[in-house]
């Protein structure tokens, strides 16, 4: 779903995308990277034990949606690597 939402944020117009809509994070870059840095910070961080060490890119430091992509792409292949490990892990047990 998070992905379905970030691809069609690029369809749009960069104005309606970073427009303040007066939402939780204001505007819809901003939610979708606060969802995307949720699951980097639980996944590779909180889990590790090391959630005090995580360092949150300022939303402004995106300047377009191709970097949110990016870091879409980096923290879901982390993810994916954790939960393969994990499930290699719990197989062999």
């Amino acid at each position: 779903m998070r992905r379905n939402f970030a691809e069609k944020l690029v369809e749009l117009p960069v104005d309606v995308v970073v427009k303040n809509r007066e939402a939780s994070f204001y505007t819809m870059q901003n939610i979708l990277v606060h969802m995307i840095d949720n699951e980097d910070w639980i996944v590779n961080w909180v889990i590790h034990g090391k959630s005090r060490e995580y360092m949150r890119k300022k939303s402004e430091e995106y300047t377009d949606m191709t970097q949110v992509l990016q870091h879409l792409d980096e923290v879901e292949n982390k993810t994916h690597a954790f939960l393969n490990a994990a499930n290699e892990k719990e197989s062999n047990s």
